[in-house]
């Protein structure tokens, strides 16, 4: 079930499917998209396609499906926030940051995300998608120019990537990419030059972060690199569990 939408985009909240009933009247009054997900696998896949404005997790669904499926989800390490929901003896919905022992009504919080409060958000990442390193090479073409420049993907997201290239497009600089080694043929998209670093700037790396245009990629390309992301945020998530 979902709310009417109003904010750009949506809080996603795993809930088993037979504890749904018990939020829904405090979801009922709240403005904002609510998405609710009761598989943790399409939890995952649903903020790697459209990062949230949010994450809830009801206590006794994480229970019940195990901790250590839900750890990965619980040390995501991205910028918006994670909160365990559960329901007060009043039959109200409360939401709490564990990590910082703050707790309110879910409305209360999930108006307060809405706004920007920072006190919400984890101010020690900046990212908001999921990313994963690839070793896979593209050819960048600047609009105007007349050859190739070669560059390695350094970290991968479902709508933009981090390359290193000794040549980097200035930042608001429309390209075509050419990605190399993610399927049997190369793969074309558009992209926006969002950041960059020159050789001479830095002694780290001279590279350049880049927005596709999702719009002209191929459907199944999305979804190769989609479940690309899904399947090794997933097998690294299990290597860190069993540290």
């Amino acid at each position: 079930m979902t709310t009417k939408k109003h904010s750009k985009r949506p809080f996603i909240f795993f809930c088993l499917k037979g504890r749904q009933a018990k939020y829904q009247q405090s979801v009922a009054k709240l403005s904002q998209e609510i998405l609710f997900v009761s598989v943790p696998d399409l939890l995952i896949q649903s903020i790697i396609e459209r990062p949230p404005a949010g994450v809830l997790v009801d206590i006794v669904s994480g229970m019940r499906i195990g901790t250590k499926n839900m750890i990965p989800i619980y040390n995501l390490n991205l910028h918006w926030p994670v909160l365990r929901c559960n329901i007060s003896s009043n039959g109200s919905a409360v939401a709490m940051d564990i990590g910082r022992n703050k707790g309110v009504s879910l409305s209360e919080a999930v108006n307060a995300i809405s706004s920007g409060d920072s006190s919400w958000f984890n101010s020690a990442f900046k990212r908001n998608t999921i990313r994963i390193a690839v070793p896979f090479r593209v050819k960048i073409f600047k609009q105007g120019g007349d050859s190739w420049n070669l560059g390695n993907i350094m970290n991968l997201c479902h709508n933009g990537s981090l390359v290193h290239t000794c040549d980097p497009p200035k930042p608001g600089e429309r390209v075509s990419l050419e990605i190399m080694d993610l399927s049997e043929k190369p793969t074309k998209c558009a992209a926006r030059t969002v950041w960059a670093r020159r050789w001479e700037e830095s002694v780290q790396l001279p590279c350049a972060g880049f927005s596709f245009d999702q719009e002209s990629f191929d459907p199944c390309f999305k979804k190769s690199m989609a479940d690309l992301i899904f399947h090794s945020f997933k097998e690294n998530a299990q290597v860190a569990s069993n540290r």
